[in-house]
């Protein structure tokens, strides 16, 4: 048997907000990896993994997986599926 498609059930995903954002557009450098280099201006950096670190105001933490756990003071877990869980 082979399997053609697989679909990931999309469940309803509640609580999530998005404070401070605003509208306009941002300037990005980046090396031959696609890498950012400079965000606006601000220098930026990758891991090995190429998993963004820094945008130059904040740092952001990945787990072995490369999934995102943390950004400066907030820590982010998933859950088995590998979704975000928490914050």
């Amino acid at each position: 048997m082979r399997i053609l498609s697989a679909e990931r059930p999309v469940l309803p995903r509640t609580g999530l907000s998005f404070a401070g954002l605003t509208a306009g557009t941002q300037t990005v450098t980046r090396n031959g990896l696609n890498q950012p280099v400079t965000i606006d201006g601000v220098s930026a950096s990758s891991d090995a993994r190429g998993n963004l670190t820094s945008d130059g105001v904040k740092s952001f933490v990945y787990d072995s997986a490369n999934r995102l756990t943390g950004t400066g003071s907030s820590t982010l877990s998933h859950d088995p599926v590998a979704w975000r869980a928490g914050s």
